[in-house]
């Protein structure tokens, strides 16, 4: 997985390998600081459908390869984000 930062004059890239950032510890930890820090602003994801979410993306990763962009935002003023799996 790879954040893309993108300005008038510059590109900055963050490559996160996905494995580490989205496998089922992480959802854990993740799901329980929203349970417990963010109650009623975001919604909790119950650890079964964590778990698929987790299949699915990797699935995706396999199925669309390393090319596939997840989110691509750009503003009026040239800068953008852009998320590619």
């Amino acid at each position: 997985m790879r954040i893309y930062l993108t300005h008038e004059k510059f590109t900055f890239c963050i490559p996160f390998p996905t494995r580490l950032v989205l496998n089922k510890p992480v959802i854990k930890i993740a799901n329980w600081a929203v349970k417990n820090y963010c109650p009623g602003e975001i919604p909790y994801i119950e650890p079964e459908y964590a778990n698929m979410l987790y299949r699915e993306i990797k699935n995706s990763r396999k199925k669309h390869g390393r090319k596939w962009d997840l989110v691509d935002v750009q503003s009026a003023t040239g800068d953008g984000v852009r998320i590619r799996l």
